[in-house]
This record gives C-alpha cells, structure tokens and sequence, in this order.
C-alpha cells in the first residue's frame, strides 16, 4: 500500500492541495475522504503501481505445500515457533478439505507430539480422521494418537489445579453485574448531573474487588501474533483453524471463527488483502464500521447514526448507550475534543478513501444499488470511519502468554482493541484500579481503597510501579502522543514532588510490612499457595495505600502484580512453542 507522502506529492504536481486543505476545514470528516477519493480517482491513482492493489489468490494446493514444506525444515532446525506458524500459514493456504489441508494439520500433530503438547496433538489428529485420513497417514496417526491419550488426562487435571487457583484470585464471574452498564460492577454508578457522564463508586470498594471484565466492541491483532493467534479472540491457541474465505485469519475454534463472521468478518474477509496493509488504528475503524453497519436494521438508519457521534451523542444518549459494549452505538460515545488533529486527518482520509475504492470494487453488493443511497451510504462508511479513527483511543491488549519449550512465562508483542466503558473512565498515573489482560477480554480491578463516590481512574498506559519511565516529562509526551493530554495526578504534578519525597511508613505499617517476608512469600509462589499469598498482600495493599511512592509499597505491588499474571497466563491460555520469531 502506498503512504501518504505520494498523495502529497500527488496534491501538489496536479495543484489539488487547495481542494484538500478546503475539505479539511469543513465540519463533516466525510468531505476530505471523498475528495481524496474523486482526485485519487481523477488522477488514475488506482491504476498505477504505487495504488494498484492487485488480487492474487493465496489458496492453492502450491503455495500450501511451499509453506508446509518451509515448516518441516523448521521442525528440523528445532525452530519450533516458527515451524507452527508455517503450518499454521500451510492451512491458510490450502483449499478448503483438500489432501494439503490433511497433510498441514498432521504435521502440525507431530510438532506437538514431539514437544508433548499431548491435547494440541490429539485435536488435530482428530481433525484429520473426521476429514478422511489418507490411507498412508492412518497408522501412524493412530500410533501417535494413542501415545497422546495416555498423557491427556493428566494434562487436563494440572490445568484445571492451576485454573482453578487462579480463578480463586480474581473470580470475575463472582462480579454482581451492574443493571445499566452488565459488563461492569453492581459497585459502580454512573453520575449524568455533570456535563459529561462520569463513573463512581457506588459504595466503599475493597482492594482486589472485580470493577468490570469488558470484551472489546472489536479488537485487532498485531502482523507478528496473527500466525498464531486467534482473529476474533486473540488467544494464541495451538490448534488453530483457517478462514473458508481469505488466506489471513485463523480462529481458536467453530465458536469464534462463527461469531467474527456474524460481527464483520463476512464482509472484511473480502477486503483482507487491502486491510492487511493498514495500520491497528484503520483495522479497528473498518471492523468497527462493518459490525455497527450489519447490526443497522437499514442502510438508512446506519447513515441517520453517522450523522449523530461524539459528545452530542453522549449528551442525549442513556448510559447503557454510552457505556455497554453490547450497545451497537457505544463505539459512536466518545468526547471529540482532542487537539491537532489536522495530520491524523489528511492521513487517515487518505487511507479510507483507499478502503472505500476497493470496497466498491470487490463487495459492489454490500452497498445500496440506488446511486443517491450508495454515496450517501459511503459517505456515512467514511464518515464513522474518520470519527473512530481519529477520536477513538484503542486500549493495549497485552497478552501473558505460557511457554512449553522454555517452561517460563512472557509478555507477547501488544494487540488493540476498542472498549466501551474501560476507554472512557479517567486517566492518572496515580490510578485506584489496574487493567488486567484476558486476551480480547480486559478485567479492571481496584489497586486501592475506593470511597463511596469517588471517581474511578485508569492507568494511561500502566499502572505506575510498572512504568519504567521516571521522567514525568517523557512520560507526558508519551500519554499525549496516545491520548492527547498529560495527567496531572501528583507523580507527574511537579509541585507534588516534595510531598511524595516526604512519604514515611507509620509505626504500623512499617511493623506490618517487616511481618510479611515478601521473600519468603516469592519463594511460595511455585508451590500453588498463591491464593494465600494473593490474600495476604491485598491485606498489605490496603495497609500501605496511602504511601503508595514508598519502596514497600512498590514490593508489595510487584509481587502482587506476579500473582495477576498468573491469573493472566493461565486464564488466557495462550501458549507459545519457543521463542517467537
């Protein structure tokens, strides 16, 4: 896909930076994406190298093989990561049921049999057998299978001993859910007497209390985690299975690949080649724009809705609206009073303009046959695209991720995802809840003592005993490049500083703080007494909540947030073979 420079250079040689810059200034975001579009079409930009975007089909039994055969050489160097997303590429590549579909998934079972992932091994065996297994395939795979078996059960009961410990920590299903807002605590209420909706506790909320477990409104994964990660979910499963239609997404399972083709994968199946070439920001605004656009009884009132976004919405929306991610237009409810926002503009015009070629070109059906209705339909498809990608701030989607080769955990490269309510509460360094990651799922959870009343906050970008950026001023750039503004709690506060120099334990929590031996504790952590552990040091949270600056407080923090991510390793199942490459 081309950048944006070439439009520039375009604008300027056929002397359209006027028409541009015009487009630019009006209200409606919609006028400079169609003006882009009429000059990109004018100057027969869709024709020449640097826009053409020609369809090759990737499903063929040739390029299946290729890639199963690249994933057999990695089987070989012991490059295992590697080897599976090959063979993971090699079923993106097969036509559906063929005999290269078979040979993928078998392979893939000896990549895990080998690395004793004996469920994984045993799924795509199955896999096999119910697609007809090749004669020459059977006894083999039944051999393998039947070594497979003898290992499942006490597989399935470790998991389920770690499942079940970890759910023991924060239990989200324990959460009574909030009658306006379901994604969110029954512990929370929303206050509509100020200018803008704001989020407040609804009683005194203890630390570690469950506040909201929110799936995201649709969520995208990063090129280097989309060969082993599910499209819908974003879990990195080992058994994986492709799309029918394109060559780009793989799902956990029936059940996700079924609801990604409900919410907006029946249309950007089509268009995934041309989408694969942007960046998380469109991704999420051409998702976004299709799930709200199938969800529309009529075309009608999906134009009515692009006419009727950002903080006039909010203002006459209900809360459920506003803030419940199951609410076709919460994804429209967000304030649109960010600064500079001319260069994400002209760019982001550019791109959607691209989008909306293409979409016209290859899924000439999804849009209205009335001429009229067609370019008021796109022009609304820009229009929402341009509120979402320019407004919308999407949420880092940070997944812990198990380790069967290296036996360690590890944080994998972030993914991105839209949230209705988490995205909207404030953001402070010095927050009272933390974002916990369960793959497109995010839990908040309160870090310290909230009182009745009082507004709940959210990390920028982490919570700040995990940020390892001391400087306040490094810190502002990076929260106003994300969110356009800087925090003003009193980490980042300069007239705090002395404050925060001058926290002293009381007698208290220092005595409190020498009984806990949090190396003792550390050293308990790999013999399953994490929910004592994880008890003991809410107890200390709570303690030492308001010297939150003090070492012992960080101590205390770090080897808290050690017991979160196992909630978060063995929650979000996301496994990894070795070192992704």
């Amino acid at each position: 896909m081309f950048p944006p420079g070439i439009f520039r250079d375009t604008l300027s040689k056929y002397h359209y930076e006027e028409e541009i810059y015009d487009a630019l200034a009006k209200e409606d975001m919609s006028e400079v994406v169609m003006t882009g579009l009429r000059i990109l079409r004018k100057a027969n930009y869709f024709t020449t190298p640097a826009f053409h975007c020609e369809h090759f089909d990737r499903k063929t039994k040739s390029n299946s093989t290729i890639k199963r055969n690249e994933g057999n050489d990695a089987y070989r160097n012991g490059i295992h990561q590697r080897a599976l997303a090959l063979y993971n590429e090699a079923l993106l590549y097969a036509p559906k049921d063929s005999k290269e579909m078979i040979l993928a998934y078998s392979n893939r079972s000896a990549l895990f049999y080998k690395l004793e992932a004996w469920t994984a091994c045993h799924n795509d065996i199955k896999t096999v057998f119910s697609m007809g297994c090749p004669g020459e395939l059977k006894e083999k795979l039944i051999k393998r299978q039947n070594e497979a078996l003898q290992h499942i059960d006490r597989e399935a009961i470790f998991k389920g001993i770690m499942r079940h410990s970890a759910e023991m920590c924060i239990d989200k299903n324990a959460m009574r859910c909030n009658t306006q807002v379901p994604c969110a605590s029954s512990d929370i209420k929303i206050v509509t007497s100020t200018a803008m909706p704001t989020v407040v506790a609804a009683t005194n909320i203890k630390v570690g209390a469950v506040l909201a477990s929110e799936r995201a409104y649709v969520s995208y994964t990063e090129e280097i985690n989309a060969a082993f990660s599910c499209h819908f979910c974003q879990k990195k499963h080992l058994n994986l299975i492709p799309c029918d239609g394109c060559s780009y997404a793989l799902f956990c399972n029936e059940e996700c690949k079924n609801k990604c083709m409900k919410e907006y994968h029946e249309y950007e199946c089509k268009i995934m080649e041309i989408s694969w070439e942007f960046d998380e920001t469109l991704n999420l605004a051409i998702k976004a724009c299709f799930k709200l656009q199938k969800s529309c009884k009529s075309w009608d009132e999906f134009i009515t809705a692009s006419y009727n976004m950002g903080s006039s919405r909010i203002k006459s929306s209900s809360t459920q609206e506003i803030y419940d991610t199951n609410n076709k237009y919460s994804i429209l409810c967000c304030k649109d009073d960010k600064t500079f926002i001319y260069g994400v503009l002209h760019n982001a015009s550019i791109l959607v303009a691209v989008f909306l070629h293409h979409l016209e070109d290859k899924i000439p059906s999804f849009l209205p046959k009335d001429a009229d209705k067609r370019q008021q339909a796109m022009q609304a498809m820009a229009r929402i695209m341009m509120f979402i990608a320019v407004y919308q701030t999407p949420l880092h989607i940070v997944q812990a991720q198990d380790n069967i080769r290296l036996d360690q955990s590890s944080y994998g490269t972030e993914n991105y995802g839209l949230f209705s309510f988490i995205s909207k509460l404030k953001k402070s360094c010095n927050s009272n809840s933390v974002i916990v990651n369960n793959n497109n799922t995010l839990v908040l959870i309160a870090i310290r003592p909230i009182r009745n009343g009082e507004e709940l906050t959210v990390p920028f970008l982490w919570h700040r005993c995990d940020d390892d950026t001391p400087d306040a001023h490094l810190r502002h750039l990076k929260t106003f490049a994300c969110y356009g503004t800087v925090c003003d709690c009193s980490r980042c506060n300069s007239d705090s500083q002395i404050k925060i120099n001058r926290e002293q334990l009381s007698k208290f929590q220092r005595k409190f703080f020498l009984k806990l031996n949090l190396k003792e504790m550390e050293s308990r952590l790999g013999h399953l007494e994490i929910n004592q552990i994880y008890e003991t040091l809410l107890k200390a949270l709570t303690v030492l909540h308001d010297v939150p600056n003090s070492k012992e407080y960080i101590a205390v923090y770090r080897l808290w947030r050690r017991c979160v991510s196992f909630f978060e390793i063995v929650c979000s199942n996301n496994t990894v073979l070795d070192v992704v490459v």
